[in-house]
């Protein structure tokens, strides 16, 4: 058995019950979804329900990466410089912890006398 991701972005579709659903809008404090038909036909349900409905799958129309609608992609231009200082920090940290240098490769290492 496999379980479906279901996107619940406002503007992606849904298939429920064989009809066609947009996302209207979302109120996850709530786990309130408001979907539409293409009849104008509007609906309020459960997060829950969606999850549980054994007829509710993501449209073929939507089936496409968030950046490819109209989303510009993350980049470490979007953090503050020092967000950006600390994600460096980061990254050397896990590749310290992976490889035992903090580069993450031995060979470029710095030379340092040891104490």
């Amino acid at each position: 058995m496999t379980a479906t991701v279901l996107d619940l972005a406002v503007g992606s579709g849904l298939v429920l019950d064989g009809a066609e659903w947009t996302v209207e809008q979302l109120e996850p404090q709530y786990g309130i979804v408001a979907l539409t038909r293409a009849d104008g036909e509007r609906m309020r349900v459960s997060v829950r329900f969606l999850a549980g409905h054994p007829q509710c799958r993501p449209s073929s129309r939507s089936a496409v990466a968030a950046a490819d609608r109209g989303r510009q992609p993350r980049t470490l231009r979007d953090l503050s410089p020092h967000q950006r200082e600390l994600a460096h920090l980061r990254l050397a940290h896990v590749l310290e912890a992976g490889t035992g240098f903090r580069s993450g490769d031995p060979s470029s290492c710095f030379r340092v006398r040891r104490r």
